[in-house]
């Protein structure tokens, strides 16, 4: 638990936290709070928000035409091959994003679903999230509703149908084969 010190330096109203082990250590915990509060974000700290504001969406930009550009399909050796099909031979919840990917950007929404079922909302759940974090980022303030804690139900099952999904699109009968990529 912090401990609130008043630090003598700045206005009568100003409180400044201190971690519970300097909060009773008397002029010392004063000087290292007020130095912590006052001090300007460092030149490192300002250049590494510029490089993730222009380089993320340079990168997305790039990412997203090399997989308009490039079919996972029919040039395979441009893309990585999923290391848990190469190793085992069995399809992970992640098999197929690729592919469902490049269906997605080219408008052939029945191809992304055939290619993972579990794609659509990965990507929504995704790109929600680093959304936010992003404007976040950019504008210093929350623009997105973002959860501050998610159940420990959902959460619990969320990763069963991911299970569920793991196994059952492994199985070689009919109705399962559908979800295999």
């Amino acid at each position: 638990m912090s401990t609130n010190i008043i630090n003598k330096d700045a206005s009568p109203k100003t409180v400044v936290s201190a971690p519970p082990a300097l909060a009773d250590c008397g002029p010392e915990a004063d000087k290292l709070a007020s130095e912590r509060s006052s001090a300007p974000p460092s030149a490192a700290r300002k250049s590494g928000r510029l490089f993730v504001l222009i380089g993320a969406p340079v990168l997305a930009a790039i990412g997203l035409f090399y997989i308009y550009a490039f079919n996972p399909v029919t040039q395979k050796i441009l893309f990585f091959p999923c290391p848990v099909y190469f190793y085992t031979g069995l399809y992970c919840p992640g098999c197929g994003n690729t592919r469902a990917l490049h269906a997605l950007v080219h408008f052939d929404f029945a191809g992304m679903l055939d290619y993972n079922l579990l794609f659509p909302f990965l990507f929504i759940i995704l790109g929600w999230l680093l959304t936010g974090e992003y404007l976040n980022l950019l504008l210093g303030r929350r623009v997105l509703w973002l959860p501050k804690q998610v159940h420990p139900v959902i959460i619990a099952l969320s990763c069963l149908a991911v299970a569920a999904f793991t196994i059952l699109r492994n199985v070689p009968v009919f109705p399962f084969t559908i979800l295999a990529p």
